[in-house]
């Protein structure tokens, strides 16, 4: 049978693997996701459920053959967000944008640090980063932060 590696696995991978590498941030698991960030939650790492969270699925075939015979590689994207710093608690996002900055290259250099994640066969990539500067927590409060899109390619057969 056909198995592709539960989200869950694959989530707790990337907390278990980028936390380590990454000093003074906060990497939630879905496990570990509240409605609402507390300022004191910051900087945080999550999983961006608000726009949706695994998104853009495709499997191909990635070998010939018959049924049951064929292996097949499937890539989607996992979205977390970076709650960097709670809006009001410093005087702006000039302020703000050094640290956050520091933090988003050092988030992505865990990332390359650990494009094959330990304990799950797939392969892991930063694709995009977006955000003007604000990121929304699951109840609407702003937030200092950058939207992470993590790519990730699972090679799947029997």
């Amino acid at each position: 049978m056909i198995e592709i590696t539960p989200i869950s696995t694959i989530t707790a991978a990337i907390k278990l693997q980028l936390a380590p590498d990454v000093a003074g941030l906060t990497i939630w698991d879905l496990p570990d996701m509240t409605t609402t960030i507390q300022g004191r939650d910051c900087p945080v790492l999550f999983p961006e459920l608000r726009n949706g969270f695994a998104l853009n699925w495709k499997i191909n075939p990635d070998t010939h053959g018959g049924e049951g015979e064929r292996t097949y590689i499937a890539t989607y994207n996992l979205q977390y967000s970076l709650a960097y710093q709670a809006i009001g608690a410093s005087r702006g996002l000039w302020d703000v944008m050094p640290g956050m900055q520091d933090m988003v290259k050092t988030i992505v250099a865990a990332q390359i640090k650990h494009d094959h994640l330990g304990g799950v066969v797939v392969e892991f990539l930063t694709s995009g980063i977006t955000g003007d500067g604000t990121v929304l927590d699951p109840d609407g409060n702003v937030f200092f932060g950058k939207t992470f899109n993590f790519e990730i390619t699972e090679y799947i057969g029997e």
